[in-house]
């Protein structure tokens, strides 16, 4: 013989509240959408985030999408940069190390790139410049040097001499004449004296007779 049970009134009111409980977490009667928050309150009490069309990031049934813009790339593997559009072919960038990385080639001349070695980049003076210059600095290490060949008869060089004391080893050997001796047939000289007369002399200024 079966038995039958009956659920008091105050069993059915309590989970008529905890009922009611879990929908105010979502939604009460009444609630509107408040602009100023993240959340938006659903018709099944239930809450869901907004989303700003504007502001990068869709959602559909699949899930929440990210926008990329001009050079950002979005797949599997996650969100990274798109190198074709952001570093495009042909450009021209320093590098540092041994061994190009994938997709990138040293500029020395062969498979179609320029032969930079040696050579400062500088643009040409139209997008129909190309080639580069016979001009090419040489040496390696700190002993590179650039040559410049000119026609000018005056060179414009500026030099600042910081104060220095030469060493004995620096100075050439040399002698200093103290005097000069004057003579009336041919004005003042100087030179080495010896018995008998002057050895060797130069004249310095002459009387104009």
């Amino acid at each position: 013989m079966e038995k039958e049970y009956n659920r008091s009134t105050l069993e059915s009111n309590i989970e008529n509240t905890n009922t009611l409980d879990r929908h105010e977490i979502g939604k009460t009667l009444g609630q509107t959408d408040n602009p100023h928050s993240a959340l938006k309150p659903g018709d099944d009490y239930t809450q869901t985030i907004k989303i700003n069309p504007d502001g990068g990031l869709t959602a559909d049934k699949d899930g929440l999408n990210v926008k990329a813009g001009n050079g950002i790339k979005v797949d599997s593997s996650g969100i990274s940069i798109d190198p074709n559009n952001v570093l495009p072919k042909g450009m021209i960038m320093m590098f540092s190390g041994e061994n190009a990385p994938t997709g990138w080639a040293f500029c020395n001349g062969n498979n179609g790139t320029p032969d930079l070695r040696n050579r400062f980049v500088m643009c040409g003076e139209t997008l129909a410049e190309t080639g580069e210059s016979n001009s090419k600095a040489s040496g390696s290490g700190n002993g590179k040097n650039f040559s410049k060949n000119t026609t000018s008869t005056a060179v414009s060089v500026n030099v600042t001499v910081g104060n220095t004391i030469l060493t004995e080893s620096q100075i050439p050997s040399h002698k200093h004449i103290g005097g000069m001796g004057y003579f009336s047939g041919h004005g003042m000289i100087y030179g080495y004296f010896a018995p008998g007369g002057i050895i060797f002399s130069k004249y310095v200024m002459t009387l104009e007779q």
